[in-house]
């Protein structure tokens, strides 16, 4: 674990984001969120001047007074760039930004279209706000949002072979690459695309022969393209 990591979990925002705690989310109305496991912390600090420096954290959720409501949850978080954590206040502030995540806009995209339902995880809810003047970064960003996690085999890992997929009989197999083909024309109408992507941007449910796109973490535009076979 880096050192940075360490010191993050230390913080007030850290330690507000731990198993049992509650998330609040405003829109679409809102709604609150016992976190049940931190699954993933990702670290992004940049030299000042380079890119935005942010922690996102993906944790499992459960609706406060809803016990059958689950959902996933990212919290995005802009900490200081590089060499300047323990700066003046007025210095960090200096950073603030109000940027949207990327993954929050491609939700947002989704849910907007009548394709989003049935090819993508749906949006849940979402909070956009601003760290306080005790905050990481004075007036910078602190986004939460979660998604209902769609049911069905991951096919692919995350070094991109697509492992689960040839595990599977024959015929399964042939079913997906016919399912894959009605589905990719439909779901770039919607203008977004993973980047990179791979196997394990696919969760395949067999018993409702669907087919998801997941993980938009990062992402690219793209227009709507007819299925060819090469």
């Amino acid at each position: 674990m880096s050192s940075l990591l360490v010191w993050f979990r230390q913080t007030a925002i850290g330690r507000a984001l731990k198993s049992g705690k509650i998330i609040t989310l405003e829109y679409p109305e809102p709604s609150k969120w016992r976190i049940n496991e931190i699954l993933d912390e990702d670290l992004h600090q940049m030299e000042k001047g380079a890119c935005l420096s942010y922690i996102s954290v993906k944790m499992s959720c459960t609706e406060v007074g809803n016990p059958d409501s689950q959902a996933m949850m990212r919290v995005y978080v802009q900490i200081p760039d590089a060499n300047t954590e323990f700066e003046d206040a007025d210095v960090r502030r200096q950073q603030a930004s109000t940027v949207k995540p990327r993954e929050l806009v491609a939700y947002q995209t989704f849910a907007r279209s009548k394709e989003g339902s049935k090819y993508t995880p749906q949006l849940v809810g979402y909070k956009e706000g601003r760290q306080d003047s005790s905050g990481l970064v004075p007036g910078g960003f602190i986004t939460s949002f979660a998604w209902k996690p769609v049911p069905g085999l991951r096919l692919g890992d995350y070094s991109g072979d697509a492992t689960a997929f040839w595990e599977l009989e024959r015929s399964e197999r042939d079913e997906i690459r016919r399912v894959f083909k009605e589905t990719f024309p439909e779901f770039t109408k919607m203008g977004i695309f993973p980047a990179s992507a791979a196997a394990d941007n696919l969760v395949w449910n067999s018993q409702d022969k669907a087919l998801f796109f997941v993980d938009f973490q990062d992402w690219e535009e793209t227009k709507p393209q007819p299925w060819k076979d090469s």
